[in-house]
């Protein structure tokens, strides 16, 4: 008796599982992942810091980004950067304005927070923060108290 019930139960289970997936063979309805991944703002963004002028607001994120608002926060656009991790950011004077990247890169952009251009600095070894002076130079600042500019 135990041979004969092993014995329907396989092709039982065999027919089971090909009526599933025959269940699965539509296409997927993906216009719900395509509008979020239009969005400038991402659900997994980490802002690690902000800067803003006259003109912009500027979040720079974790993940090798920043966005930018022209309307006071009512809107953003996404500007990519490549590998870099914005850990700091500043406003300069001429309201241009700079970042620092965890992977030891300095980032320029004009007042419209636009053309974001790097310059990679070797120290400090971990650069945490970046401001400029009334005369335009950078300064970074890292661990082991080191400043440079």
């Amino acid at each position: 008796m135990k041979n004969l019930q092993g014995r329907c139960a396989r092709p039982l289970t065999t027919i089971a599982c090909a009526l599933a997936l025959a269940g699965c063979s539509g296409q997927a309805d993906l216009s719900a992942v395509r509008a979020t991944e239009a969005k400038p703002v991402k659900r997994y963004d980490v802002v690690q810091s902000l800067a803003s002028n006259s003109e912009v607001i500027v979040a720079g994120l974790q993940n090798g980004a920043v966005v930018i608002s022209e309307d006071t926060g009512k809107t953003w656009r996404r500007e990519p950067l490549g590998h870099a991790s914005i850990v700091g950011l500043t406003t300069c004077p001429d309201k241009t304005l700079l970042g620092i990247d965890f992977y030891g890169k300095v980032w320029h952009a004009d007042a419209k927070a636009a053309q974001w251009t790097s310059v990679a600095v070797d120290k400090p070894n971990v650069p945490l923060s970046v401001t400029c002076d009334i005369v335009g130079r950078w300064w970074v600042a890292g661990t082991r108290s080191r400043i440079a500019h």
